[in-house]
């Protein structure tokens, strides 16, 4: 999965929509919370920015959809090239892996933020 680019410096918003076919269940229930980390890619020790349900960052926007907010401050410090994130679910023990991964692209604006 791929998301419009981010643009260095500016915030980014991604709105994700997932269901599951043959089945009862919903990828996101009502008071279900969320976590990821974003890296440069998947083998990267280095986390870029850490984004969470409790923070704002992850919302959830129904059953089948969420958005994901990387504020201008954490994208201001992303290289021009591509970074990685995927999601984890934390209202759940153990913490649950969603097989949600998206690998998106990171550019350089002409015009900066001012």
């Amino acid at each position: 999965m791929s998301g419009s680019p981010i643009a260095i410096g500016f915030q980014w918003r991604q709105s994700i929509q997932l269901t599951y076919t043959g089945s009862d269940q919903v990828p996101f229930p009502l008071g279900s919370t969320f976590r990821a980390e974003v890296r440069a890619n998947a083998q990267s020790d280095t986390i870029l920015a850490t984004l969470t349900t409790a923070a704002g960052e992850i919302t959830r926007d129904n059953d089948n959809q969420l958005t994901i907010l990387i504020g201008a401050a954490d994208t201001a410090t992303f290289e021009p090239g591509t970074v990685s994130l995927d999601l984890v679910r934390t209202d759940v023990s153990p913490e649950e892996y969603i097989h949600v991964a998206m690998t998106v692209t990171v550019i350089q604006p002409i015009t900066r933020p001012a």
